[in-house]
C-alpha cells in the first residue's frame, strides 16, 4: 500500500475508532510553567507533561471542582490554598459549611471564625455606599425566601431598610432597627391588608436572621476587610441554626468582599484573594447570585472564586461554562456526568475516562486567555498534593469503594463513632495495606454497637446499592451458619 493509500485510512477510519488518536492535550506551552509563577497540580495522562495551574493563562481565576464525597475535593483545595499561598502570598478564605476545613486551617495556623464561640454580622454594613448595600440585601432576601412574589411586602422591607439607614446616619444600624421601622409602620388607621403585610416582613426578617441567636443582630464582630489580608481563614458556618441562615451569611460575605475589592484599584494580574465556596448550593445555583456575578465580572478585582459541589446541578451553567478551570472528579450518577458534559462539551472519549476515574483523578477543562484552545479539556491521573494522597479502599463481592482517608474519618464521626473507634477502623486499614473488606467492616460497626438499619444506612451512604447490600449480608450470614454463630434467618434489607 502507498503513502497516498494510507493517508485516507489514517484520517478515516483509524481516526474515528481512535486507534491511533487518543483525546488530545494542550500544548507544552500552555501546560508547562515556572514553578515560581504557577500552582502545580500533576502530570497529564498522555504525554506524562506536568500540568502548572498559571490564571494568566486563563479568561479567569475561578475555578469550580465537582466530585462526589471521597474523590479529592477537599485534597484538591488545600492543595492549591498552600501552593498559592507560597507561589504569590496569596491569601485565602473558606465558607466552610459543613466544618470540614476548620481542624485544616488550625493545624496549618490559620484563624477560624466561629459564629458558635458568639461571633456576629451585621448585615446593614456598608463597605461601599448605602443604596448598594439595600439592594445586596433585597437581593439575598429573593434568593432565600418567598418576598418576590410579594411585591407590597418587598417594598415595605425595602422602605424598612432605606427608614434604618437614615435614622442615624452617624452610626450604623442593625437589623433590629430595621424591625423597629417596621413596627412603627404599623397604625390602627392601616388597612388590614397592609399591617398583614407588615407583619410578614417581620416575620420573614426574624426567622431568616434567627432573632434570639444574635449572630445577625448585634454590631460585626467579623471585620472583612481586615480578613481578606489575614493569610489563611475559616468561617466556620455550620453552627448556624439552618440551611437558610448559613446561606445568608455567605452571600452577605461575598457581598462585603466584592465591595470591598472594588474599593481597591484594579488587580488584573494579581491573585490576592482565594474564596473558597464548597457545598453551598443555594449561593452557587441561583442565577441571582452574587457567586455568578462574581465568575461574570472575570478577573479585575485580583481574587478567585473556588466553588465546590459533590451534587453538579448545585452549581450554576453560567458558573460551570464561565469559570477558567473546571476539575470533574469521580462523578457515579448519569444524571450528574450528563449535566457536566452538557455545560463543558467536552468529548464522549473523556466522558466514558471519568466514568472510570479513582480518587485523586481529575478532568481538567481550561478557557485559555489568548485564545480557545483545540483541546480544552484533559486528564490528570492523580492529583499530586502536598501530602501522598491517602486513599483507604472497601471491597466485598459487589462493592468497591474509595475514600480519602480525612474523608472517610470524617463520616465516621458524624455517623457516630467515637475518635477511638473511628481510630482503630484506620489502623485496620493500615494493617492490610489500605483495603478492608465489608464483611469486615460490618463486625466492627456491629462490636460498637451499631445495629443492622444503622450500618445498612452508613453503607447506602457511602454509596452501596441494594443488589450489593443483599449480596453483602448473605456472605454475611452464610459465614456465620458455617462458623456456627447462628442459624440462617430471613434476611431482610431495612428502609429508612
Amino acid at each position: 500500500m502507498g503513502l497516498l493509500s494510507f493517508q485516507p485510512l489514517l484520517s478515516g477510519d483509524f481516526r474515528a475508532r481512535g486507534i491511533f488518536f487518543p483525546p488530545s492535550e494542550p500544548s507544552f506551552h500552555f501546560l508547562c510553567d515556572s514553578p515560581s509563577n504557577s500552582v502545580y497540580i500533576g502530570k497529564t495522562r498522555i504525554s506524562s507533561l506536568p500540568y502548572f495551574w498559571n490564571p494568566k493563562k486563563l479568561a479567569n481565576p475561578h475555578i469550580a471542582i465537582v466530585g462526589i464525597s471521597g474523590s479529592g475535593k477537599s485534597y484538591l483545595v488545600k492543595t492549591l490554598l498552600t501552593r498559592a499561598s507560597i507561589v504569590w502570598n496569596t491569601n485565602a478564605i473558606i465558607l466552610d459549611w459543613s466544618g470540614e476545613y476548620a481542624p485544616w486551617v488550625a493545624q496549618a495556623g490559620g484563624k477560624i471564625i466561629d459564629f458558635s464561640a458568639g461571633e456576629s454580622l451585621n448585615l446593614l454594613d456598608a463597605p461601599s455606599d448605602v443604596s448598594s448595600r439595600t439592594t445586596q440585601i433585597m437581593g439575598a432576601l429573593e434568593i432565600l425566601t418567598d418576598i418576590s412574589h410579594f411585591s407590597s411586602q418587598k417594598r415595605l422591607s425595602e422602605q424598612a431598610l432605606e427608614r434604618a439607614y437614615g435614622k442615624n446616619k452617624r452610626k450604623i444600624p442593625t437589623m433590629q432597627d430595621v424591625l423597629d421601622a417596621l413596627k412603627s409602620a404599623k397604625r390602627t388607621g392601616n388597612s388590614k391588608k397592609l399591617n398583614e403585610d407588615i407583619d410578614s416582613c417581620i416575620y420573614r426578617f426574624e426567622k431568616l436572621c434567627q432573632k434570639g441567636k444574635n449572630c445577625f443582630f448585634g454590631n460585626s464582630t467579623i471585620h472583612i476587610n481586615e480578613l481578606i489580608s489575614s493569610g489563611l481563614v475559616c468561617i466556620d458556618l455550620h453552627s448556624l441554626p439552618s440551611e437558610q441562615t448559613r446561606s445568608l451569611a455567605c452571600l452577605t460575605i461575598l457581598q462585603f468582599i466584592l465591595e470591598i475589592m472594588r474599593l481597591q484599584e484594579a488587580q488584573r494580574d494579581e491573585l490576592k484573594l482565594l474564596v473558597v465556596l464548597d457545598e453551598a448550593w443555594k449561593v452557587a445555583q441561583d442565577e441571582k447570585s452574587i457567586a455568578v456575578q462574581i465568575v461574570r465580572e472575570g478577573r479585575k478585582y485580583g481574587f478567585s472564586l473556588i466553588v465546590a459541589s459533590q451534587n453538579p446541578t448545585d452549581i450554576s451553567k453560567t458558573i460551570l461554562s464561565n469559570a477558567g478551570t473546571i476539575f470533574v472528579l469521580r462523578l457515579l450518577l448519569q444524571e450528574y456526568k450528563d449535566y457536566v458534559k452538557g455545560s463543558l462539551g467536552y468529548s464522549e472519549e473523556i466522558a466514558q475516562e471519568i466514568s472510570n476515574f479513582t480518587t485523586g483523578s481529575a478532568a481538567i477543562h481550561i478557557i485559555p486567555r489568548e485564545k480557545p484552545s483545540s483541546h480544552p479539556t484533559f486528564i490528570i491521573p492523580k492529583i499530586d498534593g502536598e501530602e501522598p494522597l491517602a486513599v483507604l479502599k472497601i471491597r466485598g463481592d459487589s462493592l468497591k469503594f474509595e475514600f480519602e482517608k480525612e474523608d472517610l474519618k470524617r463520616k465516621l464521626l458524624s455517623f457516630g463513632l467515637d475518635d477511638a473507634q473511628t481510630a482503630e477502623i484506620v489502623q485496620k486499614f493500615a494493617a492490610s495495606q489500605n483495603t478492608l473488606s465489608a464483611e469486615e467492616l460490618v463486625l466492627l460497626l456491629e462490636k460498637y454497637g451499631f445495629s443492622r438499619s444503622r450500618i445498612i444506612s452508613l453503607l447506602r451512604e457511602l454509596g452501596a446499592g441494594e443488589e450489593s447490600l443483599i449480596s453483602l449480608f448473605s456472605s454475611l450470614q452464610k459465614s456465620r451458619t458455617r462458623a456456627n454463630l447462628g442459624k440462617p434467618a430471613t434476611l431482610v434489607i431495612e428502609n429508612d
